[in-house]
């Protein structure tokens, strides 16, 4: 028997599984996600994409280890 789930599902912010695996790095999940039918396009109520969310996790990574102080 299979049951059937909101594979988009929202917290009160807007974020699915989706955006929480780019914000936290899970790229193996996300991908599972997309492959599932996850939206992409889905954005937080902050108006951030997946992709977004995920860029901006590799720029501040990337400022971490270079040790770059940023000012947003």
């Amino acid at each position: 028997m299979k049951t059937k789930i909101n594979i988009d599902a929202e917290t009160k912010n807007g974020q699915t599984a989706l955006l929480m695996c780019s914000i936290l790095g899970f790229d193996n999940i996300a991908q599972l996600l997309i492959e599932a039918g996850s939206d992409v396009d889905k954005q937080t109520k902050f108006g951030l994409s997946y992709s977004e969310l995920g860029a901006y996790r590799e720029f501040n990574s990337f400022c971490f280890i270079h040790k770059l102080k940023v000012y947003t």
